[in-house]
């Protein structure tokens, strides 16, 4: 049935690679989508973190997750097929991160339980983290160490879409990275640093960006929408309301994605890449201020942001370019403690670091303390639950 929609000029959607292949589902789907993948080639990952399948399929981008990634909005939604690389002589780069732990290899996570309905509590558990460990003396050591210079930006909101199809609001902050050293490296040690963060908050990936001065109308891909008041949750749902379908591509995907500035009050809506978007500007300008929809938008400014998503299974390959230091018997040490871990926390990225890396461990531990914290209260809600439940 599948080979017929496909074959008549149709697309079929499917779960991702990770959750195809899973115990239960591996002698049914999975076997599909190999037989898909053998007659069609690889799937597109779409935004939302499906497969897609078609006669159009191109090769997903090798970098990309094999089971998808969890998309924020404070983070392009797009592979890096899709958007331009950020420049290796760019002196400032932005990150934009989520502390909240991904859940999206389907293993339990207190940590995720305990926050995934709770605003408030998402808000003091990501300020406590960039206080404890993002603001530490030894993450500035460790970005010192990699000839970065790292400041905080401010706080952003992102949401995503779940499985379950409910749109999970989740806090993110915003850090700049300025360079030290040689532009040379500059890329290579801002992905490095990235990494670093990606594995210690256990994310699918890394937002980076950089506003590119001086560009061309016809090449400004964005717009900052400035909001007179601090942006919430509501004013991101109804940007994307307004906007519609209006710059859906032929797949289906939205054709734009939304970044918000760690200044509170700027949203950025950015365009797919190799366009004219002459008119970017005044088309979104008609569809936000013509709407039915209550935005207190104070200007609306066209530039140019090249961006990218730094993904999970980048970070080893990333820190490896830069810790020249790693040794074989070390390697091969941290690769057996990763098997023994199965799919642990961090495991990705542990054959990547050396083992005089100090810092990173100092920074581990601190994770895994807050981590621990709010564990023990999840665990502690679960069993009040469970003896109401049998008295």
């Amino acid at each position: 049935m599948a080979s017929k929609v496909i074959e008549a000029g149709g697309s079929v959607i499917m779960d991702n690679t990770d959750r195809a292949n899973t115990s239960y589902n591996k002698s049914g789907e999975g076997v599909v989508q190999q037989a898909l993948e053998k007659k069609y080639g690889k799937p597109r990952l779409s935004s939302k973190g499906y497969n897609i399948f078609s006669k159009k399929t191109t090769p997903k981008d090798k970098n990309a997750p094999k089971g998808g990634v969890k998309v924020e909005e404070n983070a392009p939604v797009k592979t890096k097929q899709n958007v331009k690389p950020v420049g290796t002589k760019v002196e400032k780069i932005n990150l934009s991160i989520e502390a909240i732990p991904s859940n999206s290899d389907g293993s339990v996570n207190d940590v995720y339980d305990s926050l995934k309905s709770d605003s408030r509590a998402k808000d003091t558990y990501t300020k406590e983290f960039v206080n404890e460990v993002i603001n530490s003396n030894e993450a500035k050591a460790l970005a010192s160490e990699l000839g970065l210079d790292v400041s905080f930006n401010g706080y952003g909101k992102g949401q995503w879409v779940g499985d379950d199809g409910v749109v999970q609001n989740n806090p993110n902050f915003e850090v700049s990275v300025k360079n030290t050293k040689d532009s040379e490296s500059f890329d290579d040690r801002v992905n490095a640093y990235a990494s670093y963060l990606g594995g210690i908050l256990n994310q699918d990936g890394i937002g980076k960006s950089k506003v590119v001065p001086n560009a061309k109308s016809s090449d400004k891909n964005a717009v900052k929408v400035v909001f007179n008041n601090p942006v919430t949750y509501e004013d991101l749902e109804n940007i994307n309301k307004a906007i519609g379908d209006t710059f859906a591509t032929e797949d289906g995907e939205m054709g734009y994605y939304i970044t918000t500035s760690g200044d509170g009050k700027t949203v950025n809506v950015i365009r797919d890449s190799g366009k004219d978007y002459s008119n970017f500007n005044y088309e979104l300008r008609d569809l936000l201020r013509n709407s039915k929809y209550n935005l207190d938008i104070k200007e609306l400014r066209q530039t140019k942001i090249d961006s990218e998503l730094i993904f999970k299974d980048t970070y080893n390959n990333n820190i490896q370019k830069v810790e020249k230091g790693v040794k074989d018997d070390t390697r091969q040490r941290d690769s057996q403690e990763r098997n023994d871990r199965g799919r642990g926390r961090r495991g990705e990225i542990r054959s990547a670091i050396h083992s005089n890396s100090k810092l990173y461990q100092a920074l581990e531990r601190k994770a895994d303390e807050i981590n621990e914290r709010y564990s023990r209260q999840e665990r502690g809600k679960q069993r009040v639950t469970i003896e109401s439940e049998t008295s």
